[in-house]
């Protein structure tokens, strides 16, 4: 991983870290997946059950 530098149209600087790629194995094939369990997390799982 990198460090770069960015300045935007505004003038301001940013700085952001550039990662190689990299191949990542995906476990499970699903149409949602809902991260987190707190009170949006569970009402984001009951709609989308619905």
């Amino acid at each position: 991983m990198s460090i770069d530098n960015s300045t935007l149209r505004e003038g301001k600087n940013y700085a952001y870290a550039k990662e190689a790629a990299r191949n990542i194995p995906i476990r499970e094939d699903v149409d949602v997946l809902v991260v987190g369990g707190g009170l949006a997390g569970v009402s984001a799982a009951v709609a989308a059950a619905r």
